[in-house]
Protein backbone atom coordinates (compact mmCIF):
# COMPACT_ATOMS: atom_id res chain seq x y z
CA UNK A 1 0.00 0.00 0.00
CA UNK A 2 1.33 3.30 -0.90
CA UNK A 3 2.31 5.58 1.64
CA UNK A 4 -0.37 8.51 2.69
CA UNK A 5 0.65 11.83 2.63
CA UNK A 6 2.01 13.84 5.69
CA UNK A 7 1.01 17.56 6.65
CA UNK A 8 1.98 19.32 9.65
CA UNK A 9 -0.03 19.83 11.59
CA UNK A 10 1.61 21.80 15.04
CA UNK A 11 4.05 24.66 13.56
CA UNK A 12 2.36 25.10 10.12
CA UNK A 13 4.92 26.50 7.37
CA UNK A 14 3.89 28.38 4.60
CA UNK A 15 1.86 27.13 1.88
CA UNK A 16 4.41 27.77 -0.60
CA UNK A 17 7.14 26.08 1.08
CA UNK A 18 8.33 22.57 0.32
CA UNK A 19 7.79 21.52 4.11
CA UNK A 20 3.58 22.00 4.19
CA UNK A 21 3.29 18.54 2.60
CA UNK A 22 5.43 15.25 2.50
CA UNK A 23 4.02 12.98 -0.22
CA UNK A 24 6.53 10.40 -1.05
CA UNK A 25 4.16 7.82 -3.06
CA UNK A 26 4.53 8.31 -5.81
CA UNK A 27 8.08 8.85 -6.37
CA UNK A 28 8.87 5.90 -3.90
CA UNK A 29 6.41 3.46 -6.14
CA UNK A 30 8.10 4.81 -9.51
CA UNK A 31 4.92 6.49 -10.54
CA UNK A 32 4.34 10.00 -12.14
CA UNK A 33 2.54 12.98 -10.79
CA UNK A 34 -0.78 13.51 -13.01
CA UNK A 35 -3.26 15.86 -11.86
CA UNK A 36 -6.44 15.52 -13.20
CA UNK A 37 -7.62 18.73 -14.23
CA UNK A 38 -3.88 19.70 -16.12
CA UNK A 39 -2.85 16.80 -19.17
CA UNK A 40 1.06 17.11 -17.34
CA UNK A 41 3.08 13.83 -15.76
CA UNK A 42 5.47 14.96 -13.47
CA UNK A 43 8.75 12.58 -13.31
CA UNK A 44 10.55 13.47 -9.85
CA UNK A 45 13.36 12.24 -8.72
CA UNK A 46 15.31 12.85 -5.27
CA UNK A 47 17.06 15.61 -4.16
CA UNK A 48 16.08 17.05 -7.77
CA UNK A 49 12.77 19.61 -6.31
CA UNK A 50 10.74 16.22 -4.99
CA UNK A 51 9.24 18.04 -2.37
CA UNK A 52 8.70 21.41 -4.05
CA UNK A 53 6.87 19.13 -7.33
CA UNK A 54 4.66 17.24 -4.96
CA UNK A 55 3.45 21.17 -3.54
CA UNK A 56 3.37 21.98 -6.71
CA UNK A 57 1.37 18.88 -8.04
CA UNK A 58 -0.97 19.33 -4.86
CA UNK A 59 -1.92 23.67 -6.30
CA UNK A 60 -1.68 22.08 -9.70
CA UNK A 61 -4.86 19.97 -8.56
CA UNK A 62 -6.38 22.48 -5.88
CA UNK A 63 -5.79 21.01 -3.15
CA UNK A 64 -4.21 23.44 -0.59
CA UNK A 65 -7.80 24.55 0.33
CA UNK A 66 -8.76 21.58 1.97
CA UNK A 67 -5.57 21.07 3.45
CA UNK A 68 -6.03 23.91 5.35
CA UNK A 69 -9.48 22.95 6.09
CA UNK A 70 -8.47 19.41 7.18
CA UNK A 71 -5.73 20.93 9.68
CA UNK A 72 -8.15 23.00 10.91
CA UNK A 73 -10.93 20.98 11.66
CA UNK A 74 -8.81 17.77 12.89
CA UNK A 75 -6.41 20.77 15.55
CA UNK A 76 -9.99 21.60 16.42
CA UNK A 77 -11.01 18.47 16.98
CA UNK A 78 -8.46 17.28 19.33
CA UNK A 79 -8.20 20.10 21.54
CA UNK A 80 -11.48 19.27 22.81
CA UNK A 81 -10.02 15.76 24.11
CA UNK A 82 -11.91 12.72 24.23
CA UNK A 83 -12.00 9.05 25.41
CA UNK A 84 -8.94 7.21 25.36
CA UNK A 85 -7.12 11.08 24.83
CA UNK A 86 -5.60 12.56 21.81
CA UNK A 87 -3.56 9.47 19.42
CA UNK A 88 -6.36 7.12 20.58
CA UNK A 89 -9.08 9.66 18.69
CA UNK A 90 -6.67 10.50 15.61
CA UNK A 91 -7.00 6.76 14.80
CA UNK A 92 -10.27 5.94 15.57
CA UNK A 93 -11.67 8.80 13.52
CA UNK A 94 -8.91 9.93 11.02
CA UNK A 95 -6.99 6.96 10.15
CA UNK A 96 -8.72 3.75 10.67
CA UNK A 97 -11.53 4.49 8.99
CA UNK A 98 -9.79 5.25 5.66
CA UNK A 99 -8.03 1.61 6.19
CA UNK A 100 -11.15 0.23 6.34
CA UNK A 101 -13.32 2.08 3.60
CA UNK A 102 -9.97 0.45 1.07
CA UNK A 103 -10.61 -3.03 3.09
CA UNK A 104 -6.66 -3.11 3.14
CA UNK A 105 -5.22 -6.24 4.70
CA UNK A 106 -4.82 -6.60 8.52
CA UNK A 107 -0.89 -6.22 8.33
CA UNK A 108 -1.26 -3.32 5.70
CA UNK A 109 -3.32 -1.65 8.01
CA UNK A 110 -1.14 -1.99 10.96
CA UNK A 111 1.57 -0.64 8.94
CA UNK A 112 -0.34 2.36 7.89
CA UNK A 113 -1.77 3.31 11.08
CA UNK A 114 1.18 2.52 13.39
CA UNK A 115 3.44 5.09 11.08
CA UNK A 116 0.51 7.74 11.10
CA UNK A 117 0.75 7.76 14.63
CA UNK A 118 4.67 7.76 14.55
CA UNK A 119 4.62 10.78 12.35
CA UNK A 120 1.84 12.29 14.11
CA UNK A 121 3.08 11.97 17.83
CA UNK A 122 7.34 12.90 16.64
CA UNK A 123 7.06 15.00 14.35
CA UNK A 124 3.17 16.63 14.74
CA UNK A 125 2.28 15.64 11.13
CA UNK A 126 -0.99 14.16 10.02
CA UNK A 127 -1.76 11.28 7.72
CA UNK A 128 -4.15 12.65 5.17
CA UNK A 129 -7.17 10.70 3.09
CA UNK A 130 -6.50 9.44 -0.52
CA UNK A 131 -9.01 12.75 -1.30
CA UNK A 132 -6.29 14.98 -0.50
CA UNK A 133 -3.21 13.21 -1.20
CA UNK A 134 -1.42 14.05 -4.94
CA UNK A 135 -3.21 11.55 -7.92
CA UNK A 136 -0.29 9.11 -8.92
CA UNK A 137 0.08 7.41 -12.41
CA UNK A 138 2.15 4.56 -13.79
CA UNK A 139 2.37 5.66 -17.91
CA UNK A 140 1.66 9.03 -17.77
CA UNK A 141 -0.35 7.87 -21.24
CA UNK A 142 -2.18 11.00 -22.80
CA UNK A 143 0.07 14.02 -20.66
CA UNK A 144 2.92 15.88 -21.40
CA UNK A 145 5.77 14.00 -19.40
CA UNK A 146 7.45 16.85 -17.66
CA UNK A 147 10.94 15.49 -16.15
CA UNK A 148 12.35 17.61 -13.35
CA UNK A 149 16.34 17.87 -13.53
CA UNK A 150 19.27 19.23 -10.79
CA UNK A 151 22.87 19.45 -11.72
CA UNK A 152 23.79 15.71 -10.90
CA UNK A 153 27.01 16.92 -8.57
CA UNK A 154 24.39 19.46 -6.75
CA UNK A 155 22.09 16.32 -6.14
CA UNK A 156 24.56 14.46 -4.70
CA UNK A 157 26.28 17.55 -2.29
CA UNK A 158 22.52 18.16 -1.17
CA UNK A 159 22.08 14.07 -0.06
CA UNK A 160 25.55 13.60 1.23
CA UNK A 161 25.66 17.38 3.36
CA UNK A 162 22.13 17.01 4.78
CA UNK A 163 21.96 13.39 5.10
CA UNK A 164 24.57 10.86 4.57
CA UNK A 165 27.38 12.70 5.73
CA UNK A 166 26.11 13.37 9.21
CA UNK A 167 24.80 9.77 9.66
CA UNK A 168 26.90 7.62 8.02
CA UNK A 169 29.93 9.67 6.99
CA UNK A 170 32.19 8.07 10.05
CA UNK A 171 32.04 4.61 7.78
CA UNK A 172 33.89 6.23 5.08
CA UNK A 173 36.80 8.32 5.38
CA UNK A 174 37.44 11.18 2.39
CA UNK A 175 34.50 12.75 2.76
CA UNK A 176 32.27 14.18 0.20
CA UNK A 177 34.95 13.03 -2.53
CA UNK A 178 35.14 9.47 -1.21
CA UNK A 179 31.59 9.30 -1.04
CA UNK A 180 30.72 9.64 -4.87
CA UNK A 181 33.54 7.36 -5.40
CA UNK A 182 31.72 4.53 -3.90
CA UNK A 183 28.04 5.29 -4.04
CA UNK A 184 28.24 5.61 -8.21
CA UNK A 185 29.38 1.95 -8.79
CA UNK A 186 27.14 0.50 -6.42
CA UNK A 187 24.27 2.71 -8.10
CA UNK A 188 25.22 1.01 -11.14
CA UNK A 189 25.85 -2.67 -9.73
CA UNK A 190 21.53 -2.06 -8.43
CA UNK A 191 20.74 -1.49 -12.06
CA UNK A 192 19.84 2.23 -10.80
CA UNK A 193 22.29 3.62 -13.76
CA UNK A 194 23.12 2.82 -17.14
CA UNK A 195 26.51 1.48 -17.97
CA UNK A 196 28.81 3.94 -18.48
CA UNK A 197 26.55 6.41 -17.14
CA UNK A 198 27.97 7.69 -14.17
CA UNK A 199 31.34 7.83 -16.13
CA UNK A 200 29.51 9.91 -18.78
CA UNK A 201 28.98 12.83 -15.80
CA UNK A 202 32.43 13.34 -15.18
CA UNK A 203 32.01 14.07 -11.41
CA UNK A 204 34.36 11.91 -10.49
CA UNK A 205 37.31 12.95 -12.87
CA UNK A 206 36.35 16.24 -11.73
CA UNK A 207 36.53 15.58 -8.22
CA UNK A 208 40.28 13.72 -8.89
CA UNK A 209 39.27 9.98 -8.96
CA UNK A 210 39.10 7.67 -10.93
CA UNK A 211 35.34 5.90 -11.69
CA UNK A 212 35.42 2.12 -11.85
CA UNK A 213 33.26 -0.88 -10.78
CA UNK A 214 35.97 -2.09 -8.51
CA UNK A 215 35.64 0.98 -6.43
CA UNK A 216 31.57 -0.42 -5.62
CA UNK A 217 31.01 -1.41 -1.65
CA UNK A 218 27.36 -2.20 -1.57
CA UNK A 219 27.21 -2.63 1.99
CA UNK A 220 27.70 0.99 2.81
CA UNK A 221 24.64 1.83 1.05
CA UNK A 222 21.53 0.87 1.69
CA UNK A 223 18.23 1.21 -1.21
CA UNK A 224 17.60 4.19 0.18
CA UNK A 225 20.97 5.91 -0.62
CA UNK A 226 21.39 4.52 -3.91
CA UNK A 227 17.21 5.73 -5.10
CA UNK A 228 18.61 9.72 -3.91
CA UNK A 229 21.79 9.11 -6.05
CA UNK A 230 19.59 7.48 -9.43
CA UNK A 231 19.73 9.45 -12.58
CA UNK A 232 16.18 10.72 -14.53
CA UNK A 233 17.27 9.12 -17.34
CA UNK A 234 19.34 5.44 -17.81
CA UNK A 235 20.25 6.71 -20.90
CA UNK A 236 20.47 10.32 -22.95
CA UNK A 237 17.27 11.49 -23.47
CA UNK A 238 16.06 12.41 -27.44
CA UNK A 239 16.61 15.98 -27.91
CA UNK A 240 14.40 18.42 -27.71
CA UNK A 241 13.24 20.15 -30.87
CA UNK A 242 12.92 24.26 -31.05
CA UNK A 243 9.74 25.22 -33.20
CA UNK A 244 9.48 28.92 -33.55
CA UNK A 245 5.60 30.25 -33.05
CA UNK A 246 4.97 31.66 -36.47
CA UNK A 247 2.45 34.89 -36.61
CA UNK A 248 4.03 37.27 -33.78
CA UNK A 249 7.17 38.64 -35.20
CA UNK A 250 10.00 38.02 -34.55
CA UNK A 251 10.50 39.88 -31.08
CA UNK A 252 7.40 37.80 -29.72
CA UNK A 253 8.47 34.42 -31.46
CA UNK A 254 9.37 32.11 -28.51
CA UNK A 255 9.91 28.29 -28.31
CA UNK A 256 7.94 25.22 -27.98
CA UNK A 257 8.60 21.49 -28.06
CA UNK A 258 7.11 19.17 -30.44
CA UNK A 259 7.36 15.74 -30.79
CA UNK A 260 9.33 15.24 -27.87
CA UNK A 261 9.59 12.05 -25.17
CA UNK A 262 9.63 14.21 -22.27
CA UNK A 263 9.58 18.55 -21.65
CA UNK A 264 12.77 18.82 -19.37
CA UNK A 265 11.99 21.44 -16.61
CA UNK A 266 15.42 22.41 -15.32
CA UNK A 267 15.39 23.33 -11.83
CA UNK A 268 18.37 25.38 -12.45
CA UNK A 269 16.20 27.51 -14.97
CA UNK A 270 12.65 27.57 -13.20
CA UNK A 271 11.19 30.61 -15.19
CA UNK A 272 12.73 29.16 -18.53
CA UNK A 273 11.28 26.10 -17.88
CA UNK A 274 8.10 27.21 -17.04
CA UNK A 275 7.36 29.50 -19.82
CA UNK A 276 8.58 26.23 -22.38
CA UNK A 277 6.11 24.43 -20.32
CA UNK A 278 3.34 26.22 -21.14
CA UNK A 279 3.96 26.92 -24.51
CA UNK A 280 4.49 23.35 -24.65
CA UNK A 281 0.73 22.99 -22.98
CA UNK A 282 -0.70 25.66 -25.19
CA UNK A 283 0.02 23.79 -28.38
CA UNK A 284 -1.57 20.39 -30.11
CA UNK A 285 -2.43 18.13 -28.80
CA UNK A 286 -3.07 19.47 -25.21
CA UNK A 287 -4.18 23.25 -25.91
CA UNK A 288 -3.98 23.39 -22.02
CA UNK A 289 -4.01 27.61 -22.31
CA UNK A 290 -4.41 28.28 -18.94
CA UNK A 291 -1.66 29.77 -16.58
CA UNK A 292 0.10 27.83 -14.33
CA UNK A 293 0.86 28.51 -10.55
CA UNK A 294 4.48 29.35 -10.05
CA UNK A 295 6.63 26.66 -8.78
CA UNK A 296 7.34 26.52 -5.53
CA UNK A 297 10.62 28.21 -4.08
CA UNK A 298 12.73 25.14 -2.77
CA UNK A 299 14.73 27.29 -0.69
CA UNK A 300 11.50 28.89 1.21
CA UNK A 301 11.08 27.56 4.75
CA UNK A 302 8.98 29.22 7.71
CA UNK A 303 6.05 31.58 7.55
CA UNK A 304 2.96 32.70 9.91
CA UNK A 305 -0.23 30.38 9.74
CA UNK A 306 -2.04 33.01 8.19
CA UNK A 307 0.41 33.25 4.98
CA UNK A 308 -0.71 29.67 4.74
CA UNK A 309 -4.42 30.04 4.72
CA UNK A 310 -4.58 33.59 3.42
CA UNK A 311 -2.82 31.97 0.28
CA UNK A 312 -4.68 28.61 -0.21
CA UNK A 313 -8.23 30.22 0.91
CA UNK A 314 -7.77 33.49 -1.51
CA UNK A 315 -6.82 32.10 -4.73
CA UNK A 316 -7.69 28.16 -4.44
CA UNK A 317 -3.78 27.35 -4.08
CA UNK A 318 -0.41 27.99 -2.81
CA UNK A 319 1.40 31.23 -4.79
CA UNK A 320 5.14 30.72 -5.18
CA UNK A 321 7.63 33.30 -4.83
Amino acid sequence: KPRRSEHPLGWLPAARAPSFLYAPACERTGQLLCPPNVPVALQVSLKAGSRSAMLWAAMLEHLLPGLVAARRTLAAALAEGGPGGRLARYTAEWIEHEELRLGCQPDAAFFSISRSVHMFAEEAKIGLPLALCPTCCRSGAGRLRVVLVRSPLARLWSFYKGYWGPSKGHLLPGGFAAFVQRVLPAAVAAGLWGAGGAAELGMVAELGHEWSMGACNASLFELTDLQHVAPAFLSPPPAQRPLLLGGEGAAGQAEALVEQVALIFSLEDVEGSMRRLELALCRPPWRHCAPLPAFPDRHAEGGAEGTAEGGAEGGGGAEGR
